[in-house]
């Protein structure tokens, strides 16, 4: 009750945990998505979100192409941190890592949100029959989004090798979005050239199914004749929605009243 007299409705959110650091940078995009998506009118009407950022993990695309270290042990290590701090339910904010996504599940007893499954079910109301995939060399090669989308009647469009050669150096180059962050230019024009590669192969539509990608998207626009979906951002909403108990709008706003508001 306030000094008023006033009673106001008392929510049970849910405390969000972050297993974050792959990069930083995508990370801090991600946590201002989900402040962004949250319905707020005072410091208090936010989510209490807790963030392991560590950028020890070892490079994950690395991992799957056997040519790096495994990042499953310090994954699990994070989850259980997050839990142990009073997290009900994780999310990653990166895409190849979610090729250990059941690892890390066994790890705690929390929900790690299904990433790709959230952004194929966007995808799938958007009316979108033929979507590109841009992401990492990693997040392809563990068909992380070919299964969802293929379960909702979508076909996956990747990128030609050529064009995925871009697409990496978008994020990997010397010029990359991990070394010079995410308003390089010259980041910019490599993903535009995975863009066009994946429309020029029939895709009515694209996915920046990359956290690093996201994060361009965020700071310089795409401006692309074709619907663009960001991952981060469909997952943000999501995860604001199910924080609060809020449904979610067909165009990804949250709204109206927290199922659980007494």
């Amino acid at each position: 009750m306030t000094i008023s007299g006033r009673i106001e409705n008392v929510v049970t959110k849910l405390t969000v945990g972050v297993i974050g650091g792959m990069g930083p940078a995508a990370t801090v995009d991600f946590l201002a998505r989900i402040i962004a998506a949250t319905p707020a009118e005072r410091d208090q009407d936010h989510l209490h979100v807790l963030v392991d950022c560590n950028p020890e993990v070892p490079d994950r695309t690395a991992f799957l192409r056997s040519e790096g270290p495994d990042p499953r042990p310090i994954l699990m290590a994070m989850a259980k941190r997050l839990e142990q701090a009073g997290a009900d339910l994780l999310v990653m904010p990166c895409n190849t890592a979610h090729a250990f996504a059941d690892d890390i599940r066994m790890a705690v007893a929390i929900p790690l949100v299904d990433w790709a499954s959230v952004v194929a079910d966007a995808v799938a109301l958007a009316g979108l029959d033929r979507v590109g995939i841009l992401a990492s060399t990693g997040t392809l090669f563990a068909d992380l989004y070919r299964v969802p989308l293929e379960a909702r009647g979508i076909r996956p469009v990747v990128p030609t090798p050529s064009g995925q050669v871009e697409v990496m150096r978008a994020i990997y180059g010397t010029e990359g979005v991990k070394r010079l962050g995410p308003d390089s230019p010259v980041a910019r024009r490599d993903l535009l050239a995975g863009v066009q590669d994946v429309v020029g192969q029939g895709a009515a539509g694209v996915i920046l199914a990359c956290t690093e990608f996201s994060a361009i998207s965020r700071v310089q626009s795409l401006e692309v004749k074709v619907p663009v979906l960001d991952a981060s951002e469909i997952v943000a909403r999501h995860v604001v929605g199910r924080a609060l108990g809020l449904p979610v709008a067909a165009g990804g706003r949250v709204t109206g009243k927290p199922a659980n508001a007494a």
